[in-house]
């Protein structure tokens, strides 16, 4: 099955944790993710983590927290949370239905 195949009764509920470059949006903007044959409409909390390189003589690939927050059938929803590499808090958005209310940036 294709993204632009999803239809919104697939949804996938429950918390998930994707890596940044799994989530995916189909042609209605809804995001989902992809399973083996399947994909899923995501509704509910989502954990997203980015890959990260760590620096040194010993440099490696590693995944830090990204983000944290919800999806209702597919758009984005309530409060999310970005990280920096250090796990700090450096924006909070607040959505509903799809729509940005309103962005906190920190330094």
């Amino acid at each position: 099955m294709k993204l632009k195949d999803i239809k919104p009764t697939d949804l996938q509920k429950g918390h998930i944790i994707l890596s940044l470059g799994e989530l995916k949006q189909n042609k209605d903007s809804l995001y989902c993710w992809e399973t083996e044959d399947k994909s899923n409409i995501i509704d509910g909390k989502i954990t997203l983590y980015s890959n990260s390189i760590a620096k040194g003589d010993n440099a490696s690939v590693t995944e830090r927290l990204y983000a944290e927050g919800a999806f209702l059938e597919g758009k984005y929803q309530g409060i999310w949370k970005y990280y920096d590499e250090n796990g700090k808090v450096i924006k909070k958005e607040k959505w509903e239905n799809g729509k940005l209310v309103y962005r906190k940036e920190y330094k």
